[in-house]
């Protein structure tokens, strides 16, 4: 039911006013007793106003650490993120760096073995020309490829060794230290073609007795007697210890 009449609006809001309804608006309300703290529903309506005002800034204090608390999360998650990021960095650096240094390991391996092919081609082209031309049945053509080719394979570094004994015999020794360097060059490459090297030089020493199923003197020695220099050595098969070539000596 609506009440319209203007008198008994007026009549009710006087009655608002007595102390007793204002009592019990407190009880209900849960407002203080106490009648100097609200003793009006002028005062009820602006603690109400109060209340709802504290909810509000309470909702909005509450959605702002909701907020907050979101964002928080967003930067830890972010924060584990780029910590995860820096940590594969880190892996993928370490790695870069051992791959690296294997690569220069490697590199410079390649590049000490190149120089080793550089300064052995450059005594082969050292040569005098009258050794050159004997020696075309061994090098075919005068590159650096053909050179190493041909001169790594077995037939061929026995070809050398010949020549060169027959040289040192034959008191031949303008090119003698320039075709011991290249025998041994050749030697040492055809080794590291097998796992385990398959040729040992010959251990001779001066002072040693000559013994001709070891030794090949030169035209200039004594027919026996003790070692006074080792002119060429040979070597042998290390598998089967038979010796394949003869030391060069002088007694």
């Amino acid at each position: 039911m609506i009440y319209t009449d203007k008198a008994y609006i007026e009549q009710m809001l006087t009655a608002l006013e007595h102390p007793k309804v204002i009592a019990k608006l407190k009880e209900i309300l849960d407002l203080p007793a106490d009648e100097s703290a609200i003793s009006t529903p002028k005062e009820v309506h602006q603690w109400r106003e109060r209340y709802m005002t504290l909810e509000k800034a309470l909702q909005q204090a509450k959605q702002e650490i909701a907020d907050l608390q979101k964002d928080l999360e967003h930067q830890q998650a972010e924060q584990c993120k780029l910590v995860n990021q820096i940590e594969t960095s880190q892996h993928l650096t370490e790695q870069y760096r051992k791959e690296r240094s294997c690569l220069s390991e490697k590199l410079l391996s390649f590049q000490n073995k190149y120089k080793q092919v550089e300064s052995a081609y450059a005594q082969y082209q050292s040569l005098s020309e009258k050794t050159a031309r004997e020696l075309t049945g061994i090098f075919k053509r005068d590159t650096p490829e053909s050179f190493i080719a041909c001169g790594a394979q077995l037939d061929n570094i026995d070809s050398l060794w010949e020549y060169t004994k027959q040289q040192i015999i034959a008191g031949q020794n303008t090119d003698r230290a320039e075709l011991i360097s290249l025998i041994t060059f050749f030697l040492e490459l055809h080794n590291k073609l097998f796992e385990q090297p398959l040729f040992a030089w010959q251990i001779v020493q001066p002072g040693e007795e000559f013994d001709a199923s070891k030794h090949i003197r030169t035209a200039d020695s004594k027919a026996s007697g003790r070692i006074s220099q080792v002119c060429l050595l040979g070597y042998k098969n290390v598998n089967t210890e038979k010796l394949i070539k003869k030391s060069v000596v002088r007694i």
